[in-house]
């Protein structure tokens, strides 16, 4: 087995502390997300979060960037596969179906609006 790099260490932590931030924004809101159950949820240390985050406003923001271009790259494939074809409404509304079923995504998503 071959030892992490110190970036990849790195990216390695800032993605499980991502998917504990998106869980406890969703589980609790932005208001109510505690960086000690961010932390404790990725199993890392308060410090290890400040050492890679702000605080609460710079992982969402990290969480919308990161949400943003994986869904804008999935519209542009999609209408690049299907634009023309007759299928092209129903994919669209497959699409919006899977979105809604990505349940964390979606009440961050409503978290965020609010």
């Amino acid at each position: 087995m071959n030892r992490l790099t110190r970036e990849q260490s790195r990216d390695l932590t800032q993605q499980k502390l991502r998917q504990a931030a998106l869980s406890e924004f969703a589980a609790n809101g932005f208001a109510g997300a505690s960086i000690d159950r961010i932390a404790e949820t990725a199993g890392y240390s308060r410090g290890a979060f400040y050492a890679n985050y702000k605080g609460k406003h710079e992982i969402l923001l990290e969480l919308l960037r990161e949400l943003s271009e994986r869904e804008v790259g999935r519209w542009r494939l999609l209408v690049e596969e299907h634009a023309g074809q007759a299928d092209f409404f129903q994919v669209i509304a497959d699409r919006f179906a899977v979105l809604i079923d990505e349940t964390p995504w979606g009440l961050f998503a409503v978290e965020v609006r609010l």
